[in-house]
C-alpha cells in the first residue's frame, strides 16, 4: 500500500459523534484490527458502484434535518426527503443482493450474520422514515442505515469474491481491491489477506532486522468527519456516552448490535420513583387497624351475635304482685 491509515488505538468505551460515525472506530469506512470469523469487515467497499450507491459516503450534517411542522413540536423531524428516500433506496439493493448471495453460500455463520444485519437495517429505515426524532437522534439514524448498507456490502464482497480467492491454490497475489482493509498482527493472516487483495497493514516490533523499502504518506480520517460528542448523546449506561465496554477483542458486533438496540428501538420512557409520601400504605388504614385490633383474640361470630340483656326490675319479674304495687314500686 502506498499510505498508512492512522491506527484506532483501543479504547475501553466507542464514542458516537455529532455525525453518527464513531469516529476512528468507524469500521464500515476506516481499517480496524482484522477479528476472526469477520474477515467481511476489510471487505466493505470504499467506491460505490450500481449495488452500493454513494449516498452511503454521504456526511450527514445538521442541515440535513428538518422540523415536521405536522407534530406541533419544534425539536422533531425527519432527515430530508432526498437523502432518506436515497438511502431507503439502498437498502433495498442491500436487501437485494444479499438475497442472492445467501442462497448459495455454505458459510452458515455468515448467513446467520447476514439475516440479523438485515433485520438491523429494516427496524432503522423504519424508524427514519416514520417516527420523528431530534436532529441527532435522526442523524444516528440515518448513519446506521449506512453503516449496516455497507457492512452488507462487505459481507456480499467476502463471499462472493474472497472466499473463492481464498479457495485457489495460487502463491501469486491478486490485486487490490477496492475495500477498507485491516491492521494485522499475526503474519500468517497478514499474508493470507495480501493473497486475496485485501489491504493489509502489518504490525509488528520495530527491530533491525526489519526492512524499510520505501516512506509512504501517513493518512488521518478525512477533514469533514466530526469530532463533536452526539446531541443529545447516545448512552449505553449513565456514565459512558454511546458505545459499549470494549472487554474483547470483537467489540465491533457488539458494537453493532448494542447501538442498533439504541437507535432503533422504540419504548416509552422509564417511570420515575415518584414523590415521597405519595405511595398508598402498605398496611390496612388506621380506622381499620383499630377495628382489627378489637377483633384479635375473640370470636367475631359471638361478638356479632351477642345482644345486651334489658335490666327489668326484680319487683316487676313478680307476676302476684297487683297492680297498684307493680306501679308503686316502678315509680
Amino acid at each position: 500500500m502506498d499510505y498508512v491509515p492512522e491506527l484506532p488505538v483501543e479504547r475501553e468505551v466507542v464514542k458516537t459523534y455529532a455525525d453518527g460515525r464513531w469516529g476512528l472506530r468507524e469500521y464500515s469506512r476506516w481499517p480496524q484490527m482484522l477479528v476472526n470469523d469477520m474477515w467481511h469487515i476489510a471487505c466493505i467497499p470504499t467506491t460505490p458502484s450500481p449495488s452500493v450507491p454513494e449516498v452511503l459516503w454521504r456526511t450527514l450534517c445538521p442541515t440535513d434535518w428538518e422540523a415536521d411542522r405536522l407534530t406541533g413540536v419544534a425539536d422533531l423531524g425527519y432527515i430530508k426527503d432526498d437523502i432518506r428516500t436515497k438511502l431507503s433506496e439502498a437498502a433495498k439493493l442491500a436487501r437485494a443482493k444479499w438475497d442472492v448471495l445467501a442462497v448459495g453460500s455454505d458459510h452458515q455463520a455468515y448467513r446467520e450474520h447476514g439475516d440479523t444485519l438485515l433485520l438491523i437495517l429494516r427496524l432503522a429505515v423504519e424508524r427514519m422514515e416514520k417516527l420523528p426524532s431530534q436532529r441527532g437522534i435522526a442523524i444516528a439514524v440515518a448513519a446506521h442505515v449506512q453503516r449496516v448498507c455497507l457492512e452488507i456490502a462487505g459481507l456480499c464482497t467476502y463471499l462472493d469474491v474472497v472466499v473463492a480467492r481464498l479457495e485457489l491454490a495460487i502463491a501469486d497475489p491478486f490485486p487490490p481491491l477496492p475495500v477498507v482493509g485491516a491492521f494485522i498482527r499475526d503474519p500468517s493472516s497478514a499474508q493470507t489477506c495480501t493473497r486475496v487483495g485485501i489491504p493489509t497493514w502489518f504490525l509488528q516490533p520495530l527491530t533491525h532486522q526489519v526492512k524499510v523499502w520505501r516512506i509512504v504518506d501517513f493518512r488521518k480520517p478525512p477533514m469533514d468527519w466530526s469530532d463533536a460528542p452526539s446531541d443529545p448523546p447516545i448512552y449505553q449506561n449513565p456514565h459512558e456516552v454511546a458505545g459499549i465496554t470494549n472487554l474483547t477483542g470483537n467489540w465491533v458486533e457488539r458494537m453493532c448490535l448494542a447501538v442498533s438496540k439504541l437507535v432503533c428501538g422504540v419504548h416509552l420512557a422509564a417511570l420515575g420513583p415518584g414523590q415521597e409520601g405519595l405511595a398508598p400504605e402498605a398496611g390496612p388504614s388506621a380506622a381499620k387497624r383499630a377495628r382489627t385490633g378489637e377483633a384479635e383474640g375473640t370470636d367475631v361470630r359471638g361478638k356479632h351475635l351477642q345482644m345486651r340483656p334489658v335490666d327489668v326490675p326484680q319487683a316487676a319479674r313478680s307476676a302476684g304482685k297487683s297492680r297498684r304495687e307493680r306501679k308503686r314500686l316502678l315509680a
